[in-house]
């Protein structure tokens, strides 16, 4: 049996990340194609995508070095 630690030492070996940028990363990139590819409101991609609310999902999106104005 594999441990967690294990994964979570290959993980930053081969992508220089820890485990939590790398999830914010990957979510980060769902909440693009929904930006590109839908026409869902941001509240409903926040919903789709788990994020509490949409102000922690900006913040997440911003963060990751993306920077956008949006209208409600």
């Amino acid at each position: 049996m594999v441990r967690l630690a294990t994964y979570v030492s290959r993980l930053k070996k081969e992508t220089g990340m820890t485990i939590s940028n790398y999830i914010a990363q990957q979510r980060v990139g769902e909440i693009e194609s929904y930006l590109i590819f839908t026409q869902k409101s941001l509240t409903e991609i926040a919903i789709d995508l788990g994020f509490h609310d949409l102000s922690y999902l900006t913040k997440t999106f911003k963060k990751s070095g993306y920077h956008f104005t949006y209208s409600v």
